[in-house]
Protein backbone atom coordinates (compact mmCIF):
# COMPACT_ATOMS: atom_id res chain seq x y z
CA UNK A 1 0.00 0.00 0.00
CA UNK A 2 1.57 3.74 -0.83
CA UNK A 3 1.35 6.30 1.77
CA UNK A 4 -1.34 7.88 -0.38
CA UNK A 5 -3.42 5.11 0.42
CA UNK A 6 -2.43 4.99 3.95
CA UNK A 7 -3.63 8.40 4.46
CA UNK A 8 -6.72 7.51 2.74
CA UNK A 9 -7.04 4.79 4.65
CA UNK A 10 -7.08 6.52 8.15
CA UNK A 11 -9.24 9.53 6.90
CA UNK A 12 -12.13 10.87 5.12
CA UNK A 13 -10.44 14.51 5.10
CA UNK A 14 -9.38 14.60 1.39
CA UNK A 15 -8.16 17.99 2.86
CA UNK A 16 -5.11 16.57 3.77
CA UNK A 17 -3.93 14.96 0.49
CA UNK A 18 -4.42 18.06 -1.20
CA UNK A 19 -2.41 19.93 1.46
CA UNK A 20 0.25 17.63 1.12
CA UNK A 21 -0.30 17.96 -2.85
CA UNK A 22 1.01 22.02 -2.78
CA UNK A 23 3.22 24.30 -1.86
CA UNK A 24 2.03 28.00 -2.53
CA UNK A 25 2.92 30.63 0.05
CA UNK A 26 -0.22 32.39 2.16
CA UNK A 27 -0.66 35.08 4.74
CA UNK A 28 1.62 34.76 7.91
CA UNK A 29 -0.94 35.50 10.56
CA UNK A 30 -2.77 31.82 9.69
CA UNK A 31 0.54 30.16 10.26
CA UNK A 32 0.13 29.22 13.61
CA UNK A 33 -3.49 28.08 13.60
CA UNK A 34 -2.56 25.79 10.14
CA UNK A 35 0.34 24.37 11.64
CA UNK A 36 -1.32 23.14 14.48
CA UNK A 37 -4.83 22.08 12.55
CA UNK A 38 -2.93 20.27 10.09
CA UNK A 39 -1.15 18.52 13.19
CA UNK A 40 -3.88 17.28 14.60
CA UNK A 41 -5.67 16.29 11.56
CA UNK A 42 -2.77 13.58 11.23
CA UNK A 43 -3.17 12.89 14.77
CA UNK A 44 -6.89 12.13 14.52
CA UNK A 45 -6.12 9.86 11.19
CA UNK A 46 -4.08 7.90 13.45
CA UNK A 47 -5.91 8.00 16.77
CA UNK A 48 -9.43 7.42 15.23
CA UNK A 49 -9.74 5.53 12.35
CA UNK A 50 -11.85 6.65 9.41
CA UNK A 51 -15.06 6.12 10.98
CA UNK A 52 -14.36 9.38 13.44
CA UNK A 53 -15.43 11.73 11.07
CA UNK A 54 -19.13 10.22 10.81
CA UNK A 55 -19.35 10.37 14.23
CA UNK A 56 -21.37 13.86 15.06
CA UNK A 57 -20.18 14.25 19.04
CA UNK A 58 -17.00 13.40 18.41
CA UNK A 59 -16.13 14.92 21.97
CA UNK A 60 -18.45 12.16 24.02
CA UNK A 61 -17.68 9.58 21.73
CA UNK A 62 -13.63 10.22 23.13
CA UNK A 63 -15.02 10.45 26.50
CA UNK A 64 -16.88 7.81 27.04
CA UNK A 65 -14.44 5.42 24.90
CA UNK A 66 -12.99 2.40 27.06
CA UNK A 67 -10.62 1.84 25.03
CA UNK A 68 -8.49 4.80 25.36
CA UNK A 69 -6.97 5.32 28.66
CA UNK A 70 -7.17 8.46 30.66
CA UNK A 71 -4.10 9.96 29.50
CA UNK A 72 -4.71 8.96 25.79
CA UNK A 73 -8.24 10.48 26.47
CA UNK A 74 -7.42 14.35 27.44
CA UNK A 75 -5.06 14.14 24.80
CA UNK A 76 -7.08 13.72 22.13
CA UNK A 77 -9.91 15.97 23.13
CA UNK A 78 -6.99 18.53 23.19
CA UNK A 79 -6.37 18.58 19.56
CA UNK A 80 -9.89 18.53 19.25
CA UNK A 81 -10.05 22.53 19.72
CA UNK A 82 -7.68 22.66 16.81
CA UNK A 83 -10.31 20.38 14.49
CA UNK A 84 -12.39 22.88 15.24
CA UNK A 85 -10.51 25.72 14.85
CA UNK A 86 -9.39 24.26 11.23
CA UNK A 87 -13.22 23.71 9.76
CA UNK A 88 -13.83 27.40 10.89
CA UNK A 89 -11.05 28.58 9.20
CA UNK A 90 -11.90 26.46 6.16
CA UNK A 91 -15.45 28.40 6.14
CA UNK A 92 -14.00 31.91 6.84
CA UNK A 93 -10.90 32.02 4.11
CA UNK A 94 -10.47 31.24 0.58
CA UNK A 95 -10.27 27.51 0.64
CA UNK A 96 -8.14 27.48 -2.56
CA UNK A 97 -5.78 30.19 -1.15
CA UNK A 98 -6.02 27.61 2.16
CA UNK A 99 -5.28 24.47 0.27
CA UNK A 100 -2.21 25.50 -1.19
CA UNK A 101 -0.25 26.15 1.79
CA UNK A 102 3.58 24.93 2.03
CA UNK A 103 3.93 21.61 3.94
CA UNK A 104 6.71 23.72 5.23
CA UNK A 105 4.76 25.25 7.61
CA UNK A 106 3.49 22.58 9.01
CA UNK A 107 6.51 21.06 10.41
CA UNK A 108 8.28 24.47 10.69
CA UNK A 109 8.40 24.44 14.67
CA UNK A 110 10.19 21.36 16.33
CA UNK A 111 7.64 20.95 19.51
CA UNK A 112 10.05 20.74 22.63
CA UNK A 113 7.81 19.90 25.37
CA UNK A 114 5.41 17.52 26.18
CA UNK A 115 2.83 17.10 28.85
CA UNK A 116 3.03 13.15 28.21
CA UNK A 117 4.52 10.40 26.26
CA UNK A 118 1.64 9.61 24.39
CA UNK A 119 1.86 13.35 23.33
CA UNK A 120 5.42 12.68 22.25
CA UNK A 121 4.38 9.64 20.30
CA UNK A 122 1.24 11.17 18.48
CA UNK A 123 3.27 14.49 17.40
CA UNK A 124 6.78 12.50 16.09
CA UNK A 125 4.57 9.55 13.88
CA UNK A 126 2.11 12.54 12.20
CA UNK A 127 5.66 14.37 11.67
CA UNK A 128 7.10 11.36 9.96
CA UNK A 129 3.81 10.65 8.06
CA UNK A 130 4.16 14.62 6.95
CA UNK A 131 7.93 13.93 6.24
CA UNK A 132 7.84 10.63 3.93
CA UNK A 133 4.54 11.82 1.56
CA UNK A 134 6.90 11.50 -1.71
CA UNK A 135 5.59 14.31 -3.52
CA UNK A 136 6.14 16.73 -1.12
CA UNK A 137 9.39 19.48 -2.01
CA UNK A 138 10.91 20.41 1.35
CA UNK A 139 12.65 23.52 1.78
CA UNK A 140 16.32 23.53 2.33
CA UNK A 141 17.39 23.87 6.17
CA UNK A 142 18.80 27.85 5.95
CA UNK A 143 22.24 27.93 6.06
CA UNK A 144 24.08 31.17 7.34
CA UNK A 145 27.56 31.54 6.74
CA UNK A 146 29.49 33.03 9.28
CA UNK A 147 31.81 35.80 9.06
CA UNK A 148 35.04 36.19 11.31
CA UNK A 149 33.16 34.43 14.25
CA UNK A 150 34.48 34.58 17.91
CA UNK A 151 36.02 30.92 18.82
CA UNK A 152 36.65 30.28 22.13
CA UNK A 153 39.36 27.15 22.43
CA UNK A 154 41.18 27.52 25.65
CA UNK A 155 39.46 25.10 28.24
CA UNK A 156 37.79 23.06 25.45
CA UNK A 157 37.44 19.23 25.78
CA UNK A 158 37.81 16.37 24.13
CA UNK A 159 34.17 14.58 23.05
CA UNK A 160 36.18 11.68 20.47
CA UNK A 161 38.77 10.34 18.05
CA UNK A 162 38.82 8.66 15.22
CA UNK A 163 40.38 7.67 11.95
CA UNK A 164 39.94 11.16 10.59
CA UNK A 165 40.55 13.68 12.99
CA UNK A 166 39.82 14.30 17.10
CA UNK A 167 36.33 16.51 17.61
CA UNK A 168 36.21 18.77 20.85
CA UNK A 169 33.80 20.79 22.59
CA UNK A 170 34.37 24.59 22.00
CA UNK A 171 32.16 27.64 22.30
CA UNK A 172 31.33 29.85 18.77
CA UNK A 173 29.82 33.17 19.10
CA UNK A 174 29.29 32.31 23.14
CA UNK A 175 27.62 28.34 22.35
CA UNK A 176 28.72 25.05 22.73
CA UNK A 177 29.64 23.46 19.63
CA UNK A 178 31.38 20.16 18.21
CA UNK A 179 35.27 21.34 16.22
CA UNK A 180 36.38 18.38 14.43
CA UNK A 181 40.06 19.07 13.52
CA UNK A 182 41.23 16.77 10.82
CA UNK A 183 44.06 16.51 8.11
CA UNK A 184 42.27 13.61 6.13
CA UNK A 185 39.46 14.94 3.96
CA UNK A 186 40.09 17.68 0.69
CA UNK A 187 38.00 20.26 -0.59
CA UNK A 188 35.72 17.54 -2.04
CA UNK A 189 34.46 16.22 1.20
CA UNK A 190 33.83 20.12 2.08
CA UNK A 191 31.55 20.39 -0.77
CA UNK A 192 29.81 16.90 -0.14
CA UNK A 193 29.08 18.74 3.51
CA UNK A 194 28.00 22.49 2.44
CA UNK A 195 25.77 20.28 -0.07
CA UNK A 196 24.20 17.87 2.86
CA UNK A 197 24.24 20.73 5.11
CA UNK A 198 20.62 22.08 3.74
CA UNK A 199 19.34 18.70 5.17
CA UNK A 200 17.59 18.77 8.28
CA UNK A 201 18.40 15.31 9.15
CA UNK A 202 21.76 15.47 9.44
CA UNK A 203 24.36 16.98 11.97
CA UNK A 204 24.37 21.17 11.07
CA UNK A 205 27.66 22.30 9.90
CA UNK A 206 27.73 26.07 11.49
CA UNK A 207 31.38 27.03 9.96
CA UNK A 208 34.51 25.73 8.66
CA UNK A 209 38.04 27.33 8.13
CA UNK A 210 41.44 26.06 6.59
CA UNK A 211 44.80 25.36 8.77
CA UNK A 212 48.11 23.88 7.94
CA UNK A 213 46.87 21.85 5.20
CA UNK A 214 43.97 20.72 7.24
CA UNK A 215 40.23 21.52 8.09
CA UNK A 216 38.28 22.45 11.94
CA UNK A 217 34.89 21.99 11.03
CA UNK A 218 32.48 23.30 13.24
CA UNK A 219 28.98 21.40 13.86
CA UNK A 220 25.81 21.98 16.32
CA UNK A 221 26.33 20.12 19.61
CA UNK A 222 23.90 16.55 20.05
CA UNK A 223 23.54 14.62 23.47
CA UNK A 224 24.65 11.37 22.23
CA UNK A 225 25.21 8.95 19.56
CA UNK A 226 23.62 5.67 19.32
CA UNK A 227 26.46 3.94 20.36
CA UNK A 228 26.37 5.54 24.12
CA UNK A 229 22.98 6.08 24.39
CA UNK A 230 20.93 3.69 26.28
CA UNK A 231 17.02 4.05 24.94
CA UNK A 232 14.99 4.56 27.85
CA UNK A 233 10.88 3.42 28.28
CA UNK A 234 8.81 0.77 28.74
CA UNK A 235 9.07 -1.86 25.93
CA UNK A 236 6.30 0.45 24.08
CA UNK A 237 8.22 3.65 24.20
CA UNK A 238 11.61 2.03 23.46
CA UNK A 239 10.57 0.29 20.46
CA UNK A 240 8.61 3.36 18.90
CA UNK A 241 11.95 5.87 19.61
CA UNK A 242 14.00 2.81 17.70
CA UNK A 243 11.73 2.94 15.18
CA UNK A 244 11.59 6.85 14.52
CA UNK A 245 15.27 6.88 14.67
CA UNK A 246 14.94 4.20 11.59
CA UNK A 247 12.68 6.44 10.11
CA UNK A 248 14.46 9.68 10.39
CA UNK A 249 17.87 8.40 9.24
CA UNK A 250 16.52 6.54 5.61
CA UNK A 251 14.68 9.19 5.07
CA UNK A 252 17.04 11.37 5.16
CA UNK A 253 19.60 8.42 3.89
CA UNK A 254 17.06 8.50 0.83
CA UNK A 255 17.36 12.45 0.15
CA UNK A 256 21.11 11.46 -0.08
CA UNK A 257 20.87 9.30 -2.63
CA UNK A 258 18.54 11.00 -4.38
CA UNK A 259 21.02 13.61 -5.00
CA UNK A 260 23.73 11.18 -5.52
CA UNK A 261 25.84 11.09 -2.40
CA UNK A 262 26.41 7.84 -0.37
CA UNK A 263 27.64 8.22 3.53
CA UNK A 264 29.90 4.66 2.92
CA UNK A 265 29.91 4.17 7.08
CA UNK A 266 26.30 4.41 8.46
CA UNK A 267 26.56 2.94 12.00
CA UNK A 268 25.34 3.72 15.39
CA UNK A 269 28.04 5.38 16.72
CA UNK A 270 27.67 7.92 13.06
CA UNK A 271 24.13 8.63 14.16
CA UNK A 272 23.73 11.30 16.84
CA UNK A 273 20.91 12.14 19.03
CA UNK A 274 19.35 14.80 21.10
CA UNK A 275 17.43 14.21 23.86
CA UNK A 276 14.21 15.59 25.67
CA UNK A 277 12.76 14.84 29.12
CA UNK A 278 8.68 13.85 28.99
CA UNK A 279 6.85 12.82 32.09
CA UNK A 280 10.31 12.31 34.23
CA UNK A 281 12.05 10.30 31.25
CA UNK A 282 14.68 10.81 29.23
CA UNK A 283 13.19 10.23 25.39
CA UNK A 284 15.04 10.84 22.03
CA UNK A 285 14.02 14.50 20.75
CA UNK A 286 15.66 13.99 17.26
CA UNK A 287 18.33 11.73 15.59
CA UNK A 288 20.79 13.35 13.16
CA UNK A 289 23.63 11.54 10.58
CA UNK A 290 26.69 12.61 11.08
CA UNK A 291 30.49 12.16 10.09
CA UNK A 292 30.52 11.97 6.82
CA UNK A 293 34.29 12.28 5.82
CA UNK A 294 34.33 8.82 3.80
CA UNK A 295 31.38 9.75 1.75
CA UNK A 296 31.22 10.15 -2.07
CA UNK A 297 29.38 11.62 -4.85
CA UNK A 298 28.59 8.58 -7.39
CA UNK A 299 29.20 10.28 -11.04
CA UNK A 300 32.81 11.85 -9.22
CA UNK A 301 33.99 8.21 -8.41
CA UNK A 302 34.87 6.48 -11.30
CA UNK A 303 36.22 3.07 -9.34
CA UNK A 304 35.48 2.29 -5.50
CA UNK A 305 38.80 3.90 -2.88
CA UNK A 306 39.72 0.91 -1.37
CA UNK A 307 40.76 3.39 1.62
CA UNK A 308 37.80 4.66 1.85
CA UNK A 309 35.20 2.26 2.93
CA UNK A 310 34.11 2.60 6.22
CA UNK A 311 34.07 0.06 9.22
CA UNK A 312 34.77 -3.68 9.41
CA UNK A 313 31.45 -4.95 10.92
CA UNK A 314 29.37 -2.50 9.07
CA UNK A 315 30.75 -3.03 6.09
CA UNK A 316 29.05 -4.80 3.37
CA UNK A 317 30.40 -8.21 2.44
CA UNK A 318 31.38 -7.05 -1.40
CA UNK A 319 33.80 -4.51 0.47
CA UNK A 320 35.63 -7.30 2.47
CA UNK A 321 36.23 -9.01 -0.49
CA UNK A 322 37.21 -6.20 -2.04
CA UNK A 323 40.01 -5.67 0.58
CA UNK A 324 41.19 -9.28 -0.02
CA UNK A 325 41.60 -9.16 -3.46
CA UNK A 326 38.87 -11.94 -3.21
CA UNK A 327 36.60 -10.08 -5.55
CA UNK A 328 35.00 -11.29 -9.08
CA UNK A 329 36.32 -9.41 -12.02
CA UNK A 330 32.99 -8.89 -13.35
CA UNK A 331 31.45 -8.00 -10.22
CA UNK A 332 29.63 -4.28 -10.56
CA UNK A 333 29.07 -2.07 -7.29
CA UNK A 334 26.10 -0.72 -6.26
CA UNK A 335 27.47 2.24 -4.24
CA UNK A 336 23.75 2.77 -2.56
CA UNK A 337 23.77 -0.72 -1.74
CA UNK A 338 26.62 -0.55 0.46
CA UNK A 339 24.89 2.60 2.70
CA UNK A 340 21.53 -0.33 2.57
CA UNK A 341 23.96 -3.05 3.87
CA UNK A 342 25.21 -1.03 6.91
CA UNK A 343 21.93 0.51 7.99
CA UNK A 344 20.59 -3.31 8.23
CA UNK A 345 23.65 -4.01 10.20
CA UNK A 346 22.56 -0.48 12.73
CA UNK A 347 19.10 -2.07 12.97
CA UNK A 348 19.77 -5.17 13.57
CA UNK A 349 21.93 -4.41 16.49
CA UNK A 350 19.25 -1.50 17.95
CA UNK A 351 15.92 -4.51 17.70
CA UNK A 352 18.17 -7.27 19.00
CA UNK A 353 20.77 -5.71 21.64
CA UNK A 354 23.55 -7.68 20.15
CA UNK A 355 26.46 -6.64 18.05
CA UNK A 356 25.69 -7.82 14.12
CA UNK A 357 29.04 -10.39 13.69
CA UNK A 358 31.21 -11.68 16.31
CA UNK A 359 33.68 -13.89 14.39
CA UNK A 360 37.32 -12.64 13.33
CA UNK A 361 38.04 -10.41 10.54
CA UNK A 362 39.73 -13.53 8.76
CA UNK A 363 36.11 -15.69 9.05
CA UNK A 364 34.14 -12.80 7.87
CA UNK A 365 36.31 -12.40 4.69
CA UNK A 366 35.99 -15.75 3.90
CA UNK A 367 32.32 -16.34 4.94
CA UNK A 368 31.24 -13.07 2.34
CA UNK A 369 33.77 -13.92 -0.09
CA UNK A 370 31.99 -17.69 -0.40
CA UNK A 371 28.66 -16.37 -0.03
CA UNK A 372 29.72 -13.79 -2.92
CA UNK A 373 30.48 -16.61 -5.13
CA UNK A 374 27.76 -18.41 -4.70
CA UNK A 375 25.20 -16.04 -5.29
CA UNK A 376 23.63 -16.89 -1.95
CA UNK A 377 21.58 -14.29 -0.13
CA UNK A 378 20.85 -13.89 3.16
CA UNK A 379 21.92 -12.54 7.28
CA UNK A 380 25.55 -13.31 7.68
CA UNK A 381 25.37 -14.13 11.51
CA UNK A 382 26.96 -17.83 11.27
CA UNK A 383 24.55 -19.58 13.85
CA UNK A 384 21.25 -17.09 13.93
CA UNK A 385 18.57 -17.54 11.76
CA UNK A 386 15.46 -15.76 11.13
CA UNK A 387 13.21 -17.79 13.74
CA UNK A 388 15.82 -16.94 16.42
CA UNK A 389 15.43 -13.36 15.70
CA UNK A 390 11.61 -13.18 15.76
CA UNK A 391 11.87 -15.21 19.25
CA UNK A 392 14.09 -12.56 20.37
CA UNK A 393 11.68 -10.16 19.25
CA UNK A 394 8.95 -11.37 20.86
CA UNK A 395 10.54 -11.61 24.26
CA UNK A 396 11.30 -7.61 24.22
CA UNK A 397 7.87 -6.74 22.95
CA UNK A 398 5.40 -8.62 24.23
CA UNK A 399 2.99 -6.73 22.32
CA UNK A 400 4.04 -7.36 18.78
CA UNK A 401 2.21 -9.97 16.87
CA UNK A 402 3.82 -12.53 14.63
CA UNK A 403 3.19 -10.93 11.11
CA UNK A 404 4.94 -6.94 12.89
CA UNK A 405 7.74 -9.88 14.24
CA UNK A 406 8.17 -11.47 10.82
CA UNK A 407 8.03 -7.89 8.64
CA UNK A 408 10.67 -6.25 11.40
CA UNK A 409 13.23 -9.66 10.39
CA UNK A 410 11.90 -9.66 7.14
CA UNK A 411 13.22 -5.98 6.75
CA UNK A 412 16.54 -6.27 7.82
CA UNK A 413 17.37 -9.50 5.77
CA UNK A 414 16.24 -7.66 3.20
CA UNK A 415 18.65 -4.56 3.64
CA UNK A 416 21.91 -6.84 4.86
CA UNK A 417 21.14 -9.22 1.56
CA UNK A 418 24.56 -10.67 0.45
CA UNK A 419 23.60 -9.55 -3.35
CA UNK A 420 23.44 -5.94 -3.28
CA UNK A 421 21.22 -5.85 -6.36
CA UNK A 422 18.65 -7.38 -3.84
CA UNK A 423 19.03 -4.72 -1.09
CA UNK A 424 16.10 -2.20 -0.78
CA UNK A 425 16.46 1.43 -1.99
CA UNK A 426 15.57 3.58 1.05
CA UNK A 427 12.62 4.69 0.15
CA UNK A 428 11.03 1.17 0.38
CA UNK A 429 12.58 1.15 3.30
CA UNK A 430 10.91 4.16 4.94
CA UNK A 431 7.83 3.00 3.55
CA UNK A 432 7.68 -0.19 4.79
CA UNK A 433 9.25 0.88 8.52
CA UNK A 434 6.19 3.63 8.12
CA UNK A 435 3.66 0.74 8.07
CA UNK A 436 5.16 -0.90 10.53
CA UNK A 437 5.33 1.99 13.23
CA UNK A 438 1.48 2.96 12.02
CA UNK A 439 0.21 -0.99 12.62
CA UNK A 440 2.32 -1.43 15.70
CA UNK A 441 0.46 2.07 16.94
CA UNK A 442 -2.58 1.31 15.74
CA UNK A 443 -2.92 -1.72 17.59
CA UNK A 444 -1.92 0.15 20.27
CA UNK A 445 -4.53 2.81 19.61
CA UNK A 446 -6.70 0.09 19.32
CA UNK A 447 -6.36 -0.69 22.82
CA UNK A 448 -4.67 -3.88 22.59
CA UNK A 449 -1.91 -2.64 24.76
CA UNK A 450 -3.17 0.51 27.57
CA UNK A 451 -0.46 -0.20 30.76
CA UNK A 452 2.98 -0.56 30.16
Amino acid sequence: MDLNSLLLKYSNHIEIIQLLNTSVDIQNKIDHLYVESIKYLLVRMMFIGSDWSKISDTGEFISSNTNLNEKVRKLVLSYMEYSSAFELLLLQTNRKALMTLPLKHVLSHKKDQFISWEEYVVYNLAELIAYSYSKVQFEPRKVTKLSNPKIESMNKTILGKGGYGTVFKVKLNEKDVAEKVTHLISIIEIEILEKINTYTGTVEMLHHLQYDGGFRLYFELMDSSLKEYSICGDSFLKLFQILMVFLKCSGTLNRMHQDGIVHNDIKPPNILVSKMEVGGEILIKDAKIADFDVSQQIEKTETYNVSRVGTLGYMAPELIALINNQLPKDFEFNRKAIDVYSFGVTMYELLFGEIYLKDNNEQRSLLSLTRIKNSLSGLILGSDSSSRLEVSLMQSYNFLNGEQVEKLVNLVNACTCVDPKKRKSFSAIQEELLQITMDIFTQYRKGYVLDF
